[in-house]
């Protein structure tokens, strides 16, 4: 969608409010899933995030926001912006990312806080740090011990705004990473 936003001159978030009229539904399986909650976390997280004003200048480097936004399974609905900055050896980092999340009622805030945490921490080890190499026709990572985990000062400010809503809980656990 960023692809096409910029083939066509288009702001990313309106081109995603585009695309999310309110008062309809898209299929999932079985279900109708209301285009409105995927909307209203797209909302919340580009506005919390400051869409629309220059992300802060970093010495150097050039900076930017990226946008992204899913419904997991058809019930938990999911978005969120990262302001990353690219350095002249185009090496990456990511400086914060801000997500709203729609999953329901919330019973346990900080476990809301704590899933989204360790989903973009995950994410982006997967994202900045990880590969899978080959040898003798098999993969050469066995265990975690042989993957590298972002540690604690490459990890971003992370904010996590929760919806909630008397709506049961649908869950929460590995939603932040696929938009990550």
């Amino acid at each position: 969608l960023d692809e096409l936003a910029h083939a066509t001159r288009r702001d990313p978030l309106e081109l995603r409010r585009s695309l999310l009229p309110e008062g309809t539904t898209f299929p999932w399986a079985s279900r109708a899933v209301p285009r409105d909650r995927l909307r209203g976390v797209l909302e919340l997280a580009a506005r919390k995030a400051g869409w629309g004003d220059p992300p802060p200048a970093r010495s150097g480097r050039r900076v930017g926001r990226g946008l992204a936004c899913n419904v997991y399974h058809g019930r938990t609905a999911i978005a969120q912006v990262a302001e990353v900055s690219v350095g002249a050896q185009g090496d990456v980092a990511v400086h914060r990312v801000v997500t709203a999340v729609d999953c329901g009622q919330v019973v346990n805030r900080s476990g809301v806080e704590g899933q989204v945490e360790s989903g973009v921490i995950w994410g982006l080890t997967y994202a900045l740090k990880s590969e899978a190499t080959f040898a003798r026709g098999r993969v050469e990572q066995a265990t975690y011990t042989d993957f590298p985990v972002l540690r604690l000062a490459e990890t971003p400010e992370i904010e996590t705004h929760a919806v909630g809503g008397d709506r049961p809980p649908s869950g929460l656990g590995e939603q932040p990473v696929p938009c990550i």
